[in-house]
C-alpha cells in the first residue's frame, strides 16, 4: 500500500474516532450514560456499529474516552486560570473557581461529576482525578507552602472538596445559585489549605 493511501486511511480513521467521541459526548451530556446505547451513538454519528466497535470495545470504553477528553479540558482551564494576575493564593483561587464554573455546564456536571463515579467505579474515578487534576493542585500548593510533607494530602482534600462542590452544583435546580454558595465556601477553605493567614 502506498504511503499516500495509508495516510488517507489514517486521517479517515481519526475523523471517525473524533466523530464518535463528539457524538457520544453530546448524547451522554443530554441523556446520561444509562439512557444512551451503542446503537444510539452509532446512529447519531451516522456510522455503523461495526465502525464504533472498531474504535471502542464497548459503551464504557467510549464513555471513559469522553471523560478523559473533558478532564483534559478542565485541567487546561485550571492552568489558564492560575496563570492570571496575582499568582499565589489568587491563582489557586482562580483555578478553583474555574473548576466550579465548569461544573455548571451540562457535560461536566452530568458526565464527569454525576455519571463517571458510578460508571467507572470509585477506584477508577479516583485514578482519573489523580491523573488529570491532582498534580496541578500539588504544584500549586508546593508553590505556596514549599516542601511541606502534607502537600499531597492537602491537595487531595482540596480536590475532594471541589468534587463535592461540583456535585452540589450539578444536582441543584438552580446551578447558578448553588455555584455562588459553594464558591463562598471554597473561598473560606482556601487560606487554610494554602497555609496562608
Amino acid at each position: 500500500m502506498s504511503v499516500k493511501k495509508s495516510a488517507s486511511r489514517d486521517r479517515k480513521a481519526g475523523a471517525t474516532h473524533e466523530t464518535l467521541l463528539a457524538t457520544a459526548r453530546r448524547l451522554f451530556s443530554r441523556r446520561g450514560y444509562p439512557d444512551v446505547s451503542v446503537d444510539d451513538i452509532a446512529q447519531a454519528a451516522r456510522l455503523t456499529k461495526g465502525a464504533l466497535y472498531h474504535h471502542f470495545r464497548d459503551k464504557e470504553q467510549i464513555f471513559r474516552a469522553v471523560v478523559e477528553r473533558i478532564e483534559e479540558g478542565i485541567r487546561d482551564r485550571l492552568i489558564r486560570a492560575a496563570e492570571g494576575p496575582g499568582g499565589g493564593l489568587a491563582g489557586l483561587r482562580a483555578a478553583c473557581h474555574a473548576y466550579l464554573d465548569a461544573c455548571t455546564e451540562d457535560e461536566v456536571g452530568r458526565i464527569v461529576v454525576l455519571d463517571s463515579p458510578a460508571v467507572l467505579g470509585w477506584e477508577e474515578w479516583c485514578k482519573l482525578n489523580r491523573e488529570f487534576v491532582l498534580g496541578f493542585f500539588v504544584q500549586q500548593l508546593r508553590d505556596l507552602r514549599g516542601d511541606d510533607p502534607a502537600i499531597e494530602a492537602s491537595a487531595q482534600m482540596l480536590q475532594g472538596a471541589l468534587n463535592v462542590a461540583g456535585r452540589v452544583i450539578a444536582q441543584a435546580k438552580d446551578r447558578a445559585a448553588a455555584r455562588t454558595l459553594v464558591g463562598t465556601t471554597i473561598d473560606r477553605l482556601l487560606p487554610g489549605v494554602a497555609g496562608t493567614p
